[in-house]
């Protein structure tokens, strides 16, 4: 399969990915062919400092000087969207479960710094029930990375993982 890289110059709506999501026919997942390699990029991405106050006030913490720790999985949440509804990715969203993210903070990121969001589909596992796969993000300062996630998704269904799991798993 072809690289497909979605680039954004700045925040990307959610509506379209959202509506795609719903009503884009799938192929449904398929073990022998895997995932498609679809890859986006925003970059000069920087927090909205509506969207921030708001996580703040929801979560009832005090601002600080630094985003918290899972605000950049926030900042990429619309990437997310538009990789996992595109027209390549074979699984239905509806029904997927997100099970968990693992997070990495190198550093602190500043309220008000220039990052730069790269985000992928990663790895998947068959299991005994279903399907797991990953999108993985990192988030970049001047070329180094500051954050790093891997989003952790499920699907159920009959794809071999009963006969033959894989040997890694996403829980221990």
């Amino acid at each position: 399969m072809s690289k497909i890289s979605l680039i954004y110059n700045k925040k990307p709506a959610a509506g379209i990915a959202l509506l795609k999501a719903l009503v884009l026919p799938r192929k449904g997942f398929d073990a022998d062919v895997g995932l498609p390699d679809i890859q986006a990029r925003w970059h000069g991405a920087r927090a909205e400092p509506a969207s921030l106050q708001s996580y703040f006030s929801t979560l009832d913490i005090q601002p600080l000087g630094h985003l918290p720790i899972a605000f950049p999985h926030v900042m990429a949440g619309t990437m997310h969207m538009h990789i996992l509804s595109h027209q390549s990715f074979p699984i239905r969203l509806l029904g997927a479960l997100h099970l968990k993210n693992r997070i990495v903070q190198h550093r602190p990121i500043a309220c008000d710094e220039t990052v730069d969001i790269d985000a992928k589909l990663g790895d998947f596992r068959l299991v005994e029930k279903g399907v797991e796969f990953d999108l993985d993000t990192v988030v970049s300062v001047d070329g180094n990375p500051a954050w790093e996630e891997t989003s952790i998704y499920f699907v159920r269904g009959r794809f071999g993982g009963d006969q033959n799991p894989a040997a890694e798993k996403s829980f221990e």
